[in-house]
């Protein structure tokens, strides 16, 4: 009996040591030098449409039936026919409070025809952000798009992808520079400046009707892409080439993570310091304040950005202001007006913001809905539709795990350690 319980307390131990790693692995993971923190999503394309970031941003196929074929450098991959109804649908939160925006992903071209887009985001045809391997019917290339209307769509073009090869394609927005990039293999293609302000211009608001398509244009009756595609990634921040290479080299080597000790990330965002004016700040007046309303218990969202004042008349971006981070929300606790100041870095400029508490009725306190039971209460039957609960089934894999463990393995160190004659 003694042995037994030896037994079943090493094995608990384990058991605990091992939830311990999955909470650790909870933070910010590295991907290919990247932090994980800044992926939307990822999808590997390698038997289904799963979003391998801790999102779940999961994509679905618009035809009947995927096609996934084995392939010699990535094992499986999809394949898309060019038919109609061959792409894939992504769920509009992928586009949610994005300041910036990359897109990497393998393709492997099979037909030359223009008009094939790798993805294609956006509201309509006239605000959308889109790449294409082969170009439109306007021009041919491999082309990166960002267009807030059709009278101003942005292009950055460069030769077209190869056919029968896998390449690297990366298409990066950089909302901080004005800038949008794209990579071929890792090393830069095409540029163009001059790009919207925010990406709200193109994507919307949130709540706004946004289509994200992957391997068909937002253009009704387009051609659909003729391809094999593989890790097909989103990101919230601008990745430079650096980080753009070493996603590529690591796949070529069947790298698939690198351990947080080998590589920090490399930093997503460029910085500037905090009491020196950066780019157009140098140039700024004034900036204009704002008015917000709130309801009674919701905390304001005051705007990222406000509209500033240059000097000699210069026409500038809207500027980007710090608002302290309320630590309650004692201020809206009652109808009331109140302002809060803000500060834009490198500059004495202390934009306001003068926020309106409305309504009559406080926001009601959530009410509780878990209540306390006892341990035999629980029972191992059945669900409604006689399928195991998950109880059941986390009960049978420890059980089962325990069942076909050798006691050995684990009470070789107690053994050891208490001077007891191993077997």
């Amino acid at each position: 009996m003694k042995r037994y319980t030896i037994y079943f307390a090493a094995i608990l131990t384990i058991f605990i040591k091992m939830t311990a790693v999955a909470v650790a692995q909870g933070g910010d993971q590295i991907l290919d030098g990247i932090g994980e923190t800044g992926m939307v999503a990822r999808y590997v394309f390698d038997g289904d449409f799963k979003d391998w970031s801790r999102n779940g941003l999961h994509g679905k196929f618009q035809g009947t039936k995927a096609s996934f074929v084995s392939d010699k450098q990535f094992t499986k991959v999809l394949s898309l026919a060019g038919g109609k109804d061959d792409f894939v649908v992504l769920p509009a939160q992928v586009l949610a409070d994005l300041e910036s925006i990359s897109i990497t992903g393998w393709i492997y071209l099979r037909a030359a025809q223009s008009g094939q887009y790798l993805f294609d985001f956006g509201q309509d045809i006239a605000k959308h952000f889109a790449g294409t391997p082969t170009g439109t019917a306007q021009q041919n290339g491999y082309i990166g798009i960002i267009a807030q209307k059709k009278a101003a769509v942005k292009n950055a073009v460069s030769s077209a992808v190869p056919l029968n090869k896998w390449v690297h394609l990366a298409i990066v927005v950089d909302i901080a520079t004005g800038t949008m990039q794209t990579y071929l293999d890792g090393m830069p293609a095409g540029e163009v400046k001059d790009i919207p302000q925010e990406l709200t211009e193109v994507f919307g608001q949130t709540g706004s009707k946004r289509t994200l398509y992957i391997g068909k244009s937002l253009l009704g009756g387009h051609v659909s892409l003729n391809a094999l595609l593989h890790d097909f990634r989103i990101y919230r921040v601008p990745l430079n080439q650096n980080q753009i290479g070493m996603v590529y080299r690591n796949a070529l080597k069947g790298v698939r993570e690198d351990v947080a000790s080998k590589n920090k990330a490399e930093d997503d965002l460029p910085r500037f310091p905090m009491n020196k004016a950066a780019l157009y700040n140098a140039f700024l007046t004034g900036v204009a304040d704002v008015t917000v309303e709130t309801a009674i218990g919701e905390l304001p969202r005051l705007p990222s950005y406000v509209v500033g004042t240059y000097k000699d008349g210069m026409v500038g971006p809207k500027v980007r202001v710090l608002w302290p981070a309320p630590t309650d929300n004692s201020a809206v606790a009652q109808q009331t007006a109140y302002t809060v100041t803000g500060r834009i870095p490198g500059t004495d400029l202390k934009p306001k913001a003068i926020i309106t508490v409305k309504g009559k009725v406080k926001s009601k306190m959530p009410s509780l809905k878990l209540d306390a039971f006892h341990l035999d209460q629980v029972s191992l039957n059945t669900d409604v539709k006689q399928h195991q609960t998950k109880f059941i089934e986390n009960r049978n894999k420890f059980i089962d795990t325990l069942a076909k463990s050798d006691p050995n393995s684990f009470l070789y160190m107690f053994r050891h350690a208490f001077g007891q004659k191993q077997p």
